[in-house]
């Protein structure tokens, strides 16, 4: 996503956005007033700072409020359940290849990046995770493919993206 920092006297050219104990943004723009930069990696709840080339923080570091991944709808072959509204789950069993359609879901990373189908669970195996994201990265219309490996009645599916889950989505395997 993109990140715009907007201030005085951020100094020179060049320094670097800290939003938490992750990886620092990659910085695209930066001018004495606005700072525009591509962040992979946040976390809920924490702050954002700037240090510039010369190794001085910024004096205040902002509050934010991450936005976790929200599963929007999961499609099992000719079923498809939308959370809220559907009356009927999906079928989901060990093997089953589901979609999951939402936003917020970000770019795969191989440490952050999972999708479960129960609480303690092994993951389910992802065949493809926002295809069109190294194209056209946008936070809406994201979509996963998955296998479920493990499948558990009463269940639900989640996403972890960015070190934040998702909204926990029910379906049926029994």
């Amino acid at each position: 996503m993109t990140l715009i920092v907007r201030g005085t006297n951020f100094g020179p050219p060049s320094g670097s956005i800290i939003l938490c104990d992750c990886l620092t943004a990659n910085t695209v723009t930066w001018t004495s007033t606005r700072v525009t930069a591509t962040v992979n990696n946040v976390t809920s709840n924490s702050a954002i700072s700037l240090e510039t080339e010369g190794g001085a923080f910024s004096t205040d570091a902002v509050p934010y409020t991450a936005l976790g991944p929200v599963i929007t709808s999961i499609v099992v072959g000719d079923c498809t359940y939308i959370p809220d509204q559907s009356a009927t789950l999906c079928l989901i069993t060990p093997g089953t290849q589901f979609t999951i359609n939402g936003s917020y879901f970000g770019p795969l990373s191989s440490d952050y990046s999972h999708v479960q189908t129960c609480g303690g669970c092994q993951f389910a195996t992802i065949n493809s995770w926002d295809p069109n994201w190294s194209t056209s990265p946008s936070p809406y219309n994201n979509q996963i493919v998955a296998v479920a490996n493990q499948a558990v009645c009463g269940s639900t599916i989640a996403i972890f993206a960015d070190m934040i889950w998702s909204n926990h989505v029910p379906y049926t395997a029994c």
